[in-house]
């Protein structure tokens, strides 16, 4: 864990997100340093890293070019999804 000043200090530059749901970075190619809260996390190809997305997060540093990932966000059950089926469904009932 970082102190806070340091931890805003490596911040600079890279947005950060605050979001509802679980997310999974699964790294592809590259390498960067990952933030969530105070803490970062090293990631290289074929790492996963799985948080809680009401914490902030992002990218702190991009350590070897190209990056890709797969980004992942599972929201939770409480958010309704409307599908055009469901919607329709209800119309007629």
């Amino acid at each position: 864990m970082l102190p806070e000043e340091e931890f805003q200090t490596v911040r600079e530059g890279f947005g950060t997100d605050l979001s509802t749901g679980t997310k999974l970075i699964y790294m592809l190619e590259g390498a960067m340093d990952y933030g969530h809260s105070r803490s970062v996390y090293g990631l290289t190809p074929g790492d996963k890293l799985q948080f809680d997305g009401e914490g902030a997060h992002g990218p702190v540093a991009l350590v070897e070019l190209p990056i890709r990932f797969l980004s992942l966000i599972a929201f939770p059950d409480a958010i309704p999804v409307q599908t055009p089926i469901a919607a329709a469904g209800r119309r007629f009932m």
